[in-house]
């Protein structure tokens, strides 16, 4: 979870940092969202293997 969070944060700080430069938010929203539901899936993915690997050694 804290992978998550910490990839969500830097992709907001990167955006807003784009948008605050290029003056045009909605750019830097739409080339970012992406780049948060990537780090979302790369995480949802790894609690799964992890949980998986519990549930196995239980």
């Amino acid at each position: 979870m804290k992978l998550f969070n910490s990839l969500i944060i830097a992709s907001s700080l990167t955006s807003f940092a784009v948008g605050y430069v290029t003056e045009d938010i909605f750019n830097a929203i739409s080339l970012y969202t992406p780049l948060a539901f990537t780090s979302w899936a790369i995480t949802e993915w790894f609690n799964d293997r992890k949980n998986r690997k519990q549930l196995m050694e239980d």
